[in-house]
Order: C-alpha cells, then structure tokens, then sequence
C-alpha cells in the first residue's frame, strides 16, 4: 500500500486518544488530498505552525467522530473552495451529539384523561367487539 492509499484509507478516528496535535495533522493531510493546491495556497505566507494552532484552538471542542463526519460532508458538497476555519466549526457544529439517544419521546405534560372521561373509554371498549376486553370492563376486573 503506497502512502497517498494509506493516507486515504485513515481514519481521524483511529485513536480515540489521539493528541490534538495528531487530529490537527490528519485534518490538514485529507484536506490537502481533497482540496489539492487550493488549500495549500490558503495558507501561503503564513507560518503552517501558526494555522494548525489556530485551527487546533478552534476545533478543540468536537470530537473526532464529529470532524470525520465534517469531512465526509464536504466532499459530498463537492464545494471546489476549502473551508475556513468558521465554515468548517460550522459543519462540524452539525454532527455534534447532543445526549443520549432516546427510543420515545416522553410527553410529561399533566393529563386529564380522555376526552369525556374514562367513563366514555369504557363504552369505546366494550362496543369494540373483544370479548375479554367486554368482560373486564363489565366485571370491573383486570388480569
């Protein structure tokens, strides 16, 4: 495997414990092989050590599950022009996990019960035709 695949075949996520350094280095690696020229031109005149700091305080709060996500976004876009430093937070901002993930949505608003009452669920119920369901509501019962 040639370095350009290995480079290509990385992910940001291959240490979760990566130094910043290092992401910040990946990052600027897959730009470059994404963006060619036009981000190593981005940047001419300007210390590389001063823009990887920058960009390494700027990003310092996603994690790099969100950054990989970013990348992937860009090249979908297929935007020809490297992003900034706030164009990129912004792309990153949307892969952002934002808790846990939750199967159902928890309504905690105060119930009265249902319209007309549970006298009228009742009624619903022992017209539905199930005849286990008529016998406990008629017998007041439950299993």
């Amino acid at each position: 495997m040639n370095d350009l695949t290995k480079i290509q075949n990385e992910s940001l996520m291959e240490n979760r414990n990566a130094s910043p350094d290092r992401v910040i280095d990946r990052l600027f690696q897959r730009m470059t092989l994404i963006y060619g020229t036009a981000w190593a031109d981005k940047w001419r005149g300007v210390p590389l050590g001063q823009v990887k700091a920058e960009w390494s305080a700027g990003l310092h709060s996603f994690d790099t599950e969100a950054l990989r996500m970013a990348l992937a976004a860009l090249v979908k876009q297929a935007n020809p022009f490297p992003p900034s430093l706030p164009e990129f937070r912004g792309i990153c901002a949307q892969f952002v996990r934002r808790g846990p993930h939750r199967l159902a949505l928890v309504d905690k608003s105060p119930r009265d019960g249902p319209p007309g009452g549970f006298q009228s669920l009742k009624q619903v119920i022992k017209h539905a035709g199930i005849p286990a369901i008529k016998q406990q509501v008629a017998t007041g019962t439950e299993e």
